[in-house]
């Protein structure tokens, strides 16, 4: 009998603050793929739970950066609207909604309103040297 428990993994919680560029906003961080879990599919995978609308002139959640692979963001939520930035330009992302990003791209994303989910999707599995400086 094939045993398939490689295939399941579970998510642990990572505290937003412990992120490179990211702040200390508040919402839940589920690590849910990577270096950190108890299986690897070779991608960091987090879904960030925003249970209720940040501030927005007192939220830090995602200063610029780069990745040197690629990412994609899924945006699912009731009335979830983002800031993305994309190199220099500024766009407003409303739930239901993907963002790719290809590496070397400088992105940062910060929630305007609303509550959902916002997963995050890098295809690298040491994510913590996957940052350009």
């Amino acid at each position: 009998m094939k045993n398939n428990k490689h295939l399941i993994t579970n998510g642990v919680e990572i505290p937003l603050e412990n992120i490179k560029f990211h702040g200390e906003a508040p919402l839940k961080r589920l690590l849910m793929s990577g270096l950190g879990t108890d299986v690897n599919f070779n991608m960091h995978i987090a879904i960030h739970e925003i249970s209720e609308p940040l501030k927005f002139e007192h939220r830090t959640y995602s200063e610029k950066h780069a990745h040197n692979c690629d990412e994609w963001n899924i945006l699912l939520g009731e009335d979830l609207i983002f800031e993305i930035t994309l190199d220099d330009e500024v766009f407003q992302v409303k739930s239901p909604s993907t963002v790719f990003i290809p590496k070397g791209t400088y992105h940062s994303a910060n929630v305007l309103a609303g509550k959902g989910y916002y997963i995050a999707i890098v295809d690298t599995i040491d994510y913590k040297n996957s940052f350009i400086d």
